[in-house]
């Protein structure tokens, strides 16, 4: 830059540092069948950098029937447990860094069955696949009572 009036000259320089979203991870489950309202589903982000000091983890999921994800909480744990009820799912993370930019992982596909449930130690709850009604096993007097719902049990276990 040079002054016109005092023939004086001057530099200035700026320094842009672009950021880069997180890169270089992956995601898995530790299981990609799971019974429903039983197994726990946990969803693992690793080997995700950034340039930025920290990356957060947000899970998203999808059913097989819905069209948009459905995106949990944004958290510091690489780590995230889920419980679904039957159905096919799609999962994916995004991982966000400090200034705001964020990478989506691959998607991850699991199956969740319909099946047993152990309500506790004499109680079983059975829902066959495509089931209407689910079968209670046990209780006090061991008698079958069928159950219109899982709802009806929870009511009823109150």
């Amino acid at each position: 830059v040079r002054d016109v009036l005092s023939g004086r000259t001057g530099t200035s320089s700026w320094e842009v540092i672009v950021n880069q979203p997180p890169a270089g991870g992956e995601c898995h489950v530790d299981r990609a069948v799971a019974s429903e309202l039983v197994d726990v589903i946990t969803v693992e982000c690793n080997s995700w950098y950034s340039d930025s000091a920290r990356i957060q983890y947000q899970i998203g999921v999808k059913e097989s029937t819905t069209a948009d994800f459905v995106y949990g909480p944004i958290t510091a744990s690489s780590t995230t447990p889920l419980r679904l009820v039957a159905g096919t799912y799609t999962l994916k993370a995004r991982l966000y860094d400090d200034l705001g930019s964020y990478a989506e992982s691959a998607e991850i596909r699991v199956q969740v069955l319909p099946g047993l449930l152990t309500i506790d130690a004499n109680d079983t709850l059975n829902c066959p696949p495509d089931a209407e009604q689910c079968e209670l096993v046990g209780g006090e007097d061991g008698q079958l009572q069928r159950m219109e719902s899982l709802f009806d049990l929870l009511d009823r276990l109150g």
